[in-house]
């Protein structure tokens, strides 16, 4: 047992030891059963949660082969209360067919699945007709009684949704990293017809989403709707299919289902607001729902309820502060592809990049106090002077600078003469802005929160000036934005988290700096006494 890389414990953590599975052949497995929370050098934490158990069930998965794969790379003997909960979970999930018609929809299952829908509460009132093997539903009443539905744990695979085609095609000259064609393979799965083409994929940011999204495109063959966050978001995507397919924009429509092109770019905020009964019986044959965290919300996740035979939600990272997460699997499919950055650099895909955290003495250079004490506090002065000793200690190195907040880029703006782009800066000045930067024309722009969705490349050093809470989320996406933008390069990336010592910032940033440890980053903590002495070795 001692070569095994296994340590199970009754509370459904489970550890595994880096150097016992240098192949990632347990991790890869591991992955489809439960849950990443820590992947720091040498052992990796996971956890056994309902959500991932569930998507192995969807994968065809029984609770007898969990458990005899945990018993046979486990270093001890696997815990009775572990066996339990497996053969607890899965046997409370069950699924059933829908079938969405113009003013009603079904629910198709054996006798005792009918048994259960016609016994839950508040469903009563709501039953058109019941058979042996179906119950009909008005199909005004579609989206209440699916979320009702998910409380209850069922699943329920969409059947009979109508098509038209779609014949893009990836130009030959692309080639998917071995990575890449593995998610697609995972999403194209044709051992169980019951859930082929619908699926959640967790990969970190630059890692190309984008491109297993157009082959799987490529692959079904069918009318697609892409759902994103921003603007910019879809700009990322038509310039990948014209990049890199058959496609230009006069096959894509951008938020305008009228329009019946073979592929639609919508964004999350357009769809909520024109979504209504009717716009659910717009026929698409898959929907990618790119930026997936920002489906579980109120008005966005109607849009998960868009009839479609495949579904795909894609993201970086699913962790929500509301903890709604779990929505994201109950309403498009199971977990079939997570990567880790730290596969992704061990198998030399992703740069390497050092974390530094610059504890800063507080010294504001404007005394009003903001609606968010955050932002109040991140406007120091000597946050302007540290970034001084760091430009000069990178000298001739493509560098870009993120705020959460517009006052504090733009202090930096002006202090250094850097390119300031924010939200209000117009889509041509942001265009040249961000190709000037990656035509090395310019070596520095400073950013706000629409840092996330722009197409950088080569970045070398990146600097934080100002956050959004304890967001693990916005710094994860950060790093990997550094990471991402520098593809086939040999070089170590740096990141730099300048924080105003002693106050909210600094108490933040601490629980920030230690989730950052779940995804392998070490951050090594300096002072603005360094910087200034000049012994400072990155």
């Amino acid at each position: 047992m001692s070569k095994r890389p296994l340590a199970i414990h009754s509370d459904r953590k489970i550890y595994l030891i880096e150097k016992l599975d240098s192949k990632y052949t347990v991790e890869d497995q591991l992955n489809a059963y439960a849950t990443l929370v820590h992947t720091p050098t040498n052992v990796h934490t996971y956890r056994l949660d309902e959500f991932s158990l569930w998507s192995a069930a969807l994968q065809g998965d029984t609770a007898k082969d969990i458990t005899q794969f945990l018993q046979q790379y486990a270093r001890n003997v696997l815990p009775q209360r572990i066996i339990e909960y497996i053969e607890e979970t899965i046997r409370d999930f069950w699924t059933m067919e829908i079938y969405v018609e113009e003013k009603i929809f079904e629910l198709e299952g054996n006798s005792k699945a009918i048994k259960k829908i016609v016994d839950i509460q508040g469903l009563k009132d709501k039953i058109v007709r019941t058979e042996e093997t179906t119950v009909t539903f008005d199909k005004k009443d579609l989206y209440t009684i699916r979320n009702i539905l998910l409380n209850e744990n069922l699943y329920l695979v969409e059947k009979n949704t109508k098509s038209t085609s779609c014949n893009l095609k990836i130009k030959d000259n692309i080639t998917l990293y071995r990575y890449q064609r593995e998610a697609v393979e995972a999403f194209m799965n044709k051992e169980n017809q019951n859930i082929t083409g619908r699926g959640v994929m967790i990969m970190p940011p630059g890692s190309g989403k984008t491109i297993v999204g157009l082959k799987v495109i490529e692959l079904l063959k069918v009318n697609t709707l892409i759902l994103v966050k921003t603007k910019d978001d879809y700009k990322i995507w038509l310039n990948e299919i014209k990049d890199k397919t058959n496609f230009d924009e006069e096959h894509i429509a951008y938020n305008d289902f009228k329009l019946e092109k073979p592929i639609c770019v919508c964004t999350y905020d357009y769809v909520a607001k024109v979504l209504d009964d009717e716009m659910i019986n717009v026929n698409w044959g898959f929907i990618i729902y790119d930026n997936a965290n920002s489906l579980p919300t109120t008005k966005r996740s109607r849009a998960a309820y868009i009839p479609s035979k495949y579904k795909l939600a894609m993201d970086s990272i699913l962790w929500r502060s509301d903890n709604n997460e779990g929505l994201i699997f109950k309403t498009i499919g199971p977990k079939v592809f997570n990567v880790t950055l730290k596969k992704l650099e061990e198998e030399h895909y992703q740069i390497k990049v050092k974390c530094f955290e610059v504890k800063i003495p507080f010294k504001p250079w404007d005394i009003e106090d903001e609606e968010d004490i955050n932002h109040t506090v991140s406007k120091n002065l000597n946050k302007v002077e540290a970034f001084g000793y760091i430009e000069n200690k990178h000298k001739d190195k493509q560098k870009i600078l993120v705020s959460r907040f517009k006052k504090v880029a733009g202090k930096f703006h002006e202090a250094f003469t850097i390119s300031l782009c924010d939200g209000g800066s117009n889509d041509q000045l942001r265009e040249e802005m961000v190709g000037a930067f990656n035509d090395k024309d310019i070596d520095s722009i400073v950013f706000t929160n629409i840092f996330e969705s722009q197409s950088l490349k080569d970045i070398d050093v990146l600097i934080s000036l100002s956050y959004y809470g304890e967001s693990e989320r916005e710094e994860y996406l950060r790093i990997g934005k550094l990471k991402g933008s520098n593809e086939g390069r040999r070089i170590t990336g740096y990141y730099y988290a300048l924080v105003s010592e002693d106050t909210k910032e600094e108490e933040i940033y601490i629980e920030r700096r230690d989730n950052m440890l779940k995804y392998g980053y070490d951050f090594r903590i300096i002072t603005l006494e360094e910087l200034r002495r000049g012994d400072f070795e990155v």
